[in-house]
């Protein structure tokens, strides 16, 4: 065989180019191939995140609080989650409000946010929301917090 500058090679040294450039061609695959498998994990990953909210420890044994009904401050927040990440109390907190909650991030509780439904006052506008609450979430509970 005739290379373009005129010299010959031998049908050996043809083939043995031939199959490097399969190797090349294959592991270029097997790289985009790896490349797309750790893309989409990481997008599955972060998909993850923005899910609905999971509780890491469990802060109140019960789903609402029996206390007293008067209080130092006199506010019940209907707590809907509890987050590691502040922009996932945030997101959280977007949604939400765009379904008509007065939603805000409560308070930080030793290393995570509490995000509720909203503050009341009064007995009769806590029993109307919790139930709203729990339509979203059944795992919504009451905290009284001066």
């Amino acid at each position: 065989v005739e290379k373009p500058t005129g010299e010959t090679i031998s049908k050996k040294e043809l083939k043995t180019t031939e199959i490097k450039s399969s190797i090349d061609v294959a592991n270029k695959k097997k790289e985009q191939k790896e490349s797309q498998e750790q893309q989409e994990s990481q997008e599955q990953q972060e998909s993850k995140e923005q899910e609905e909210p999971l509780i890491e420890e469990k802060l109140n044994s019960k789903k609402e609080t029996v206390a007293s009904e008067k209080t130092k401050a006199g506010k019940y927040y209907i707590v809907m989650g509890a987050f590691k990440n502040k922009s996932n109390a945030e997101n959280f907190v977007a949604k939400l409000n765009e379904q008509g909650a007065s939603a805000e991030i409560t308070t930080q509780m030793e290393s995570l946010y509490l995000v509720s439904y909203g503050s009341y006052t009064n007995t009769e506008e806590r029993r109307t929301n919790i139930s709203k609450a729990r339509q979203i979430s059944p795992h919504a509970w009451l905290m009284i917090f001066p």
